[in-house]
């Protein structure tokens, strides 16, 4: 199962296109939520575990790119 699958599988598509990684939205638009903290740790850490060469960056961009996706619909 790739990384892209596995933050679908821990964030509804709802909560992806609610939230940003931080909680922070850009210069325009409507603030966003924060993702929960102790899920976005959890994944990171399993990912981690299960591939050693994937660092916690790569992991958060993966659920970074996942939210932007959701939130322009693609």
């Amino acid at each position: 199962m790739t990384l892209f699958c596995q933050a679908a599988l821990v964030f509804t598509k709802e909560v992806l296109v609610l939230s940003t990684l931080t909680g922070k939205s850009g210069k325009v638009g409507t603030p966003k939520r924060q993702l929960d903290v102790a899920k976005v740790q959890a994944t990171t850490d399993a990912v981690i575990q299960e591939f050693p060469q994937t660092s916690a960056s790569d992991v958060r961009a993966v659920i970074r790119r996942k939210c932007n996706n959701e939130q322009f619909g693609t």
